[in-house]
């Protein structure tokens, strides 16, 4: 039962809740701590109204009402696990590196890979929860949080907790897969996986989410960046239209530290990446990029908060988008210079192509300057493929599907191409990834 000073949060009624019908205080295996943290977290949520609406200005562009969230029930047997078949290998699966599986959000042991080189341990939240009294310093406090990543915090449970040693010798390359299915055929499942990434010297952090099944993954992250130190991220999403991302994700970067991501999405249903950045001391730096592709009313958000605390900050921001056949793109980003951060200096873009009528794009950039030493910029575009360049292509012998998927190739080079990071085969697999959907989803023009 739930404790007398929590029914007196104002609780709104269970249809506006999903999920919550479903909760309950898990004194098995739990420290109090914990217990405490997800009463919190639940009562964040409630508070809050429960599932975000449209009337929320950051999700104004993105509706979870298709979702039919009241239909999903929470996922929190494991026995999936020995029954799971582990997929092909393909995409960022073939870059080398050591793997760690979570399967519905649990951590699957005998699915990763082992030993760990020198410099490299990985905890599930679970076992790190329970003997490691740091980790909790690593959460956010739940009253803090935003209604999704709060409700991640009501069923906080399992997750990863990754800490990258100071290792100057080596850059140290981490793989994290999230496979996501259905154990249900009458009822989709939502998991709330939670993930702690610390780095001290050079590592690399590489996600790869797998959509299997009729499935919601509500994703938190918590990355921290030391001082001098670099984490470079690369996240790649595809899966089934039926499966579904919500990844909520806060990096803080302390003095002369570097986060560089990469986000690439070619696949899934609805998909909200959510990050927030914090560059905390001074000379903190951040890259963000992103590709995206969508049709079949497929729906992709970047939503990103890019705060500048310190001095002498800096920032870029890099997305790009190719829609079709009722494929929906969203970027909000936000660049926020504090009063205190003189000298800071941030750039944004975002550029979307619609290759069809039924294609949508929204786009939200803003800046909130309160110093006056700073440099900042935004841009946006939108728009089609050029038709004439089309015709050239076409007059030189190029059939109209090839000249096509040439243009759209060309228009996220920049992106999926010059991002390397110095990962090896990270540009040939982001090229293979987009060619896929290029195979199947482009669209022949009527007029040749």
């Amino acid at each position: 039962m739930l404790t007398t000073s929590f029914k007196k949060c104002a609780v709104p009624s269970e249809d506006s809740l999903p999920f919550l019908q479903l909760w309950k205080e898990d004194k098995k295996n739990k420290s109090s701590w914990v217990a405490e943290f997800r009463r919190k977290g639940y009562a964040r949520y409630s508070i809050l109204g429960g599932i975000p609406t449209s009337k929320i200005e950051s999700w104004k562009y993105t509706s979870l009402k298709k979702l039919d969230l009241i239909s999903y029930k929470q996922e929190i047997e494991k026995g999936i696990l020995s029954s799971f078949l582990w997929p092909s290998q393909d995409g960022l699966l073939t870059i080398p590196g050591p793997q760690f599986v979570l399967v519905n959000g649990c951590f699957a042991p005998q699915l990763s890979s082992s030993p760990l080189s020198d410099g490299l341990i990985v905890q599930s939240l679970e076992e790190a929860l329970r003997y490691d009294e740091s980790i909790k310093e690593r959460l956010l406090s739940p009253e803090r949080l935003p209604a999704m990543a709060a409700l991640n915090a009501a069923w906080l449970g399992d997750g990863l907790v990754v800490r990258f040693k100071a290792n100057p010798a080596e850059n140290n390359i981490v793989h994290v897969v999230f496979v996501s299915t259905n154990t249900n055929e009458k009822s989709p499942n939502v998991t709330h996986p939670c993930i702690i990434v610390i780095v001290e010297g050079r590592a690399t952090l590489i996600e790869s989410h797998m959509g299997m099944g009729a499935a919601l993954t509500n994703m938190v992250s918590y990355l921290y960046v030391e001082p001098n130190a670099t984490l470079t991220h690369v996240r790649a999403q595809s899966g089934l239209s039926e499966n579904h991302a919500i990844c909520s994700s806060t990096a803080t970067v302390a003095s002369k530290g570097l986060y560089q991501c990469f986000v690439l999405t070619t696949g899934l249903g609805l998909v909200r990446n959510e990050l927030t950045v914090t560059l905390a001391e001074p000379e903190a730096e951040c890259r963000l990029y992103g590709a995206y592709t969508a049709d079949s009313n497929r729906h992709v958000d970047n939503t990103i908060v890019m705060n500048h605390i310190a001095p002498a900050t800096t920032s870029r921001q890099i997305f790009k988008g190719v829609l079709a056949d009722g494929g929906r793109g969203v970027f909000q980003g936000r660049i926020s210079i504090h009063p205190q951060a003189q000298k800071s200096d941030g750039h944004q873009i975002h550029r979307a192509l619609l290759l069809s009528p039924g294609a949508e794009a929204y786009c939200k950039p803003e800046l909130e300057i309160s110093a006056d030493n700073v440099k900042c910029t935004h841009g946006a575009t939108a728009g089609e493929l050029d038709e004439e360049i089309l015709f050239y292509l076409r007059a030189r012998g190029l059939d109209a599907e090839t000249a096509r998927a040439l243009l759209i190739e060309s228009f996220l080079s920049d992106v999926v191409n010059g991002v390397s990071f110095g990962i090896p085969r990270l540009p040939d697999v982001t090229r293979a990834m987009v060619s896929v959907w290029l195979a199947g989803r482009v669209p022949k023009p009527e007029r040749f």
